[in-house]
């Protein structure tokens, strides 16, 4: 099981502030980092960019101050018991940043955790544990997406910001003129990197969205199928089908008549 010993959520220092752990804690610390800092790990300095997480087993000297007078982060001081460390069982690397495109995800999780940090909840050890295991599978998960190539990392936090946007508002008229634009870029810059970046063009990644997106009003409402094409950003009734039926191989009809989708 994991437990978790302190935990902190959106702290902030508008005044210098630093943090000392001369001889290391006795346990597991994450470090959300969302502003500039500096770390002295074990007599090493080390520059630490906003958007990072910063991983330290147990016994690791550091301290750790804001770049420049603000710092603002969320951290996690936890423990395993009776099972193999999961940091080690994923590979995550310690010491180091862990640069993190969606970090809102995983502050989420630091949000809950305090939310539900008093000592008569019911099922507490074990919502902390859920909670812990899943924070540290969605940092691998983030850690895999960004680019180990430096020159890539430089505009791929700035496009999965983006990206995020445009799938969560799908029903948006976004042109490619317009995103291009958002980032400072010209279009067909812009749809180089994103395609070298996520593997599939802007547009088409647009498509997939609307059409997941229609596939859940087609399961879970009775609006008619104009309805759902507007709700999704499609301007044209007729366009939607097709676009459905190129990347379903159905109708909205005929999928909404499965019957996996009709208990």
């Amino acid at each position: 099981m994991i437990r978790v010993h302190r935990l902190g959520y959106d702290s902030s220092h508008r005044e210098y502030f630093e943090m000392k752990h001369p001889k290391g804690l006795p346990h597991y610390l994450l470090l959300l980092v969302k502003s500039p800092a500096d770390f002295i790990i074990e007599g090493t300095p080390l520059f630490v960019p906003a958007d990072s997480a910063m991983l330290f087993p147990p016994d690791t000297p550091l301290s750790y101050h804001g770049h420049e007078t603000y710092f603002n982060d969320d951290w996690l001081h936890f423990s395993f018991h009776d099972e193999e460390p999961l940091p080690e069982k994923l590979g995550l690397p310690f010491r180091t940043p862990i640069r993190l495109p969606y970090i809102r995800q995983l502050t989420g999780y630091l949000k809950l955790m305090v939310t539900e940090n008093y000592p008569e909840q019911l099922h507490r050890e074990e919502i902390f544990d859920s909670l812990t295991r899943s924070l540290l599978y969605c940092l691998d998960s983030q850690r895999a997406l960004v680019p180990a190539d430096s020159r890539r990392q430089k505009h791929f936090e700035e496009f999965c910001r983006l990206r995020s946007r445009l799938l969560n508002t799908c029903h948006k008229k976004w042109t490619v003129a317009d995103l291009a634009a958002s980032v400072g870029m010209s279009p067909s810059y812009f749809q180089a990197l994103y395609k070298e970046y996520f593997g599939v063009s802007c547009m088409n990644d647009l498509i997939q969205a609307r059409v997941e997106s229609s596939k859940f009003y087609l399961r879970t409402s009775d609006l008619p199928v104009d309805a759902v094409a507007r709700c999704c950003g499609y301007e044209s009734e007729l366009h939607y089908m097709r676009q459905f039926k190129k990347i379903t191989g159905l109708t909205p009809t005929q999928y909404r008549l499965l019957p996996k989708n009709r208990e």
